[in-house]
């Protein structure tokens, strides 16, 4: 498996629903919404909440991301394939820039 990163950092509030890439952490963010209206994100490794460095909901909203598609190696190497998530990720960084793969300066 592979995992595209979107060009560009968003803020998790912006960041759509899935995985994410927050420094070296891969995240998981859901649609559901914490009591207090924050965001509800877990950690991939441990399984527990994301915070990243944030200590308020308004922070965490805040903290930059990168928006992830997980893709077949072999499926990624395709032209029609590799336009197609490349499309899919411009939208979500909204610059038209498409995506670094793994290891690779955006």
């Amino acid at each position: 498996m592979a995992l595209l990163y979107a060009a560009e950092e968003v803020s998790l509030a912006d960041c759509p629903f899935g995985l994410f890439m927050w420094h070296e952490t891969l995240a998981l963010k859901t649609l559901y919404r914490a009591r207090d209206g924050g965001i509800v994100a877990y950690t991939v490794s441990s399984g527990e909440y994301f915070y990243g460095d944030a200590r308020l909901c308004d922070e965490l909203a805040k903290l930059m991301v990168r928006p992830v598609i997980v893709a077949d190696e072999e499926a990624v190497s395709e032209d029609h394939l590799w336009l197609s998530l490349s499309s899919r990720l411009s939208q979500l960084s909204g610059d038209g820039s498409g995506p670094a793969r793994k290891g690779q300066r955006a």
